[in-house]
C-alpha cells in the first residue's frame, strides 16, 4: 500500500511538469503518447518532442456532392423559395430547390443558390456530426437583366465593340448585364453606318439582339411621311421611326417598306424605292377610321314622377322617359305644376347611356306689388326683381323686403303655402 502511493505521487509530478497548460495528458507520456485536445485543435509535438495541442489544418471543400454522401443531416432554405441548389460546383449538376433537407459527410461544403431575378449566392457550410447543419439565405433582387448580342444576322458585326450608354462592354458576341430601364446600344465599325437601338431591360429577363451593319453609301435620301390623321406611327422596314408628320434624313438609297398605323384605322402600307433627294409620301387612313356614334340615350326619372321633360326648349315627354339625344351640349328642364323647375346643362358623348334624376321641390306662388311700382324686391336676402313681381318659391318660411330710394323699407315674414299676394305701400 505504501509503495503504490509513492509511484502515484511521482507520476503526477512528471505529468504536471511536462503537460501543456490547460490540457489533460496521459501520465508519464512519451513521444508516442498524446494529449486530449479540444475540438478546434489536434494533438501534436513541439521541437523537443513534447505533446502539445496545435491548430487543425484548413478543411478542403470537396468538389461535388457525390463525393460527400454521408449520414449527417443538412437543411438549406432561402427567401424566396424555389432557388436552385448546387453543391460544390455548378458542373456537378442541380441537387434540388429550396427548401431542401439531405445528408452529407462531415466537413465543409460549398453551396451555390440561383433564382431568376436574384443575385447568385455562394456560401460554405461545415457539416457536423452533432447537430443538423442549417443554412438560410435571404436572396437579393438583381434589378437587372441581360442583352444577348449575337452575330447570327450579319457576320460584319463579329468582334465589333459594344457601347452601352457610352460605356465599352467588349466585342460581339456577348451577353451584357444591365440595370433595369432604358439603354442605348451602339456599334461602330469603319465603312459602315453606326448601329443604334434603344432597349428596355426587364428584371431577370434576357433580350436577344441581332444587329445588322449597313455599308456606307455615298448617296443619301430624305424621306418625308405625312398622314391624314394626327400622330400616326411610322415603321420603316419594321422599325418604328416616329409619328407623322415625320422627316427621316440620310437614308441609304434603296427599297423600303413603309407602314403607317393609327388604330382603329386600317394599316397603310407602301413599298417605295428611294433615290437621291427628297421623297414625299402621304398615308390615307381617315376613310378606314370607324365613325364615332352621333347619338346617346338619356334616361330621366323625377321625384315626383309625371313631370314634363324639355330638351333645348322643346317638349320631349313625361318622366320616366328614355329617349335618344344628339351628342353634344344640351339644356334639360323638368317641370311639374306647383314645383320649382329643375334645370341643368349637360354634355352627352355618343354611344353611351346617361341617367339623370331630377328631384322637384314643392313650391307656392308669391305675388308682390307696391305703391309706387318699380320698387326692388328681395326674397331671403336675394334680389329677385322689381314690382309688380310674380314668382314661385319653395314652400315654407320666407322674408320679403321691398325697397325704393326715398321711401322707408318694407319688410314682412311669411309662411308660403297657398298662393300669397303682398301689397307694399311704401311711406316716405
Amino acid at each position: 500500500m505504501i509503495r503504490w502511493l509513492i509511484v502515484l505521487s511521482c507520476t503526477a509530478r512528471i505529468a504536471a511538469a511536462d503537460a501543456p497548460t490547460g490540457y489533460k495528458c496521459s501520465p508519464g507520456y512519451r513521444l508516442k503518447d498524446a494529449c486530449k485536445c479540444p475540438d478546434e485543435k489536434q494533438p501534436g509535438r513541439d521541437r523537443d518532442g513534447k505533446a502539445i495541442c496545435e491548430a487543425k489544418p484548413e478543411p478542403v471543400v470537396t468538389a461535388c456532392v457525390a463525393e460527400r454522401k454521408g449520414k449527417h443531416p443538412i437543411k438549406i432554405e432561402s427567401t424566396p423559395v424555389g432557388a436552385t441548389i448546387y453543391l460544390g460546383s455548378k458542373t456537378c449538376g442541380v441537387v434540388a430547390k429550396t427548401p431542401w433537407s439531405g445528408k452529407l459527410a462531415a466537413g465543409p461544403v460549398l453551396v451555390i443558390l440561383e433564382h431568376q431575378s436574384y443575385d447568385v449566392v455562394t456560401r460554405t457550410v461545415t457539416v457536423t456530426a452533432k447537430t443538423t447543419s442549417e443554412l438560410f439565405v435571404p436572396m437579393q433582387r438583381t434589378n437587372a437583366g441581360f442583352v444577348d448580342l449575337r452575330a447570327d444576322s450579319d457576320p460584319n458585326v463579329v468582334g465589333v465593340p459594344i457601347t452601352v450608354d457610352g460605356q465599352d462592354k467588349g466585342p460581339i458576341p456577348a451577353v451584357v448585364k444591365l440595370p433595369v430601364g432604358r439603354h442605348l446600344i451602339e456599334l461602330a465599325k469603319p465603312g459602315f453606318d453606326n448601329f443604334q437601338q434603344w432597349v428596355d431591360i426587364l428584371d431577370g429577363q434576357t433580350l436577344v439582339l441581332l444587329p445588322v451593319l449597313r455599308a456606307v453609301t455615298v448617296a443619301k435620301a430624305r424621306l418625308v411621311i405625312d398622314a391624314d390623321v394626327k400622330q400616326a406611327v411610322v415603321f420603316v422596314d419594321g422599325a418604328r421611326k416616329g409619328t407623322t408628320p415625320l422627316a427621316i434624313d440620310d437614308l441609304p438609297l434603296g427599297t423600303y417598306v413603309i407602314v403607317v398605323k393609327s388604330p382603329p384605322a386600317k394599316d397603310w402600307q407602301q413599298k417605295i424605292t428611294l433615290v437621291a433627294g427628297s421623297t414625299l409620301i402621304r398615308a390615307e387612313l381617315a376613310d378606314t377610321m370607324p365613325k364615332p356614334p352621333t347619338e346617346t340615350e338619356l334616361d330621366i326619372v323625377a321625384d315626383p314622377q309625371g313631370a314634363e321633360v324639355w330638351l333645348d326648349g322643346v317638349l320631349a315627354g313625361k318622366t320616366p322617359l328614355l329617349f335618344r339625344v344628339p351628342a353634344g351640349d344640351h339644356w334639360i328642364q323638368v317641370k311639374l305644376a306647383r314645383h320649382l323647375t329643375f334645370e341643368v346643362k349637360r354634355t352627352f358623348e355618343g354611344g353611351k347611356t346617361t341617367k339623370l334624376r331630377a328631384t322637384l321641390v314643392a313650391a307656392g306662388e308669391l305675388t308682390v306689388t307696391s305703391t309706387p311700382a318699380g320698387s326692388t324686391v328681395f326674397i331671403d336676402g336675394v334680389r329677385r326683381g322689381v314690382t309688380p313681381l310674380a314668382l314661385e318659391l319653395p314652400l315654407g318660411d320666407h322674408t320679403v323686403i321691398v325697397e325704393r330710394a326715398g321711401f322707408q323699407r318694407f319688410e314682412q315674414k311669411l309662411k308660403l303655402g297657398p298662393p300669397v299676394t303682398i301689397d307694399a305701400p311704401l311711406k316716405r
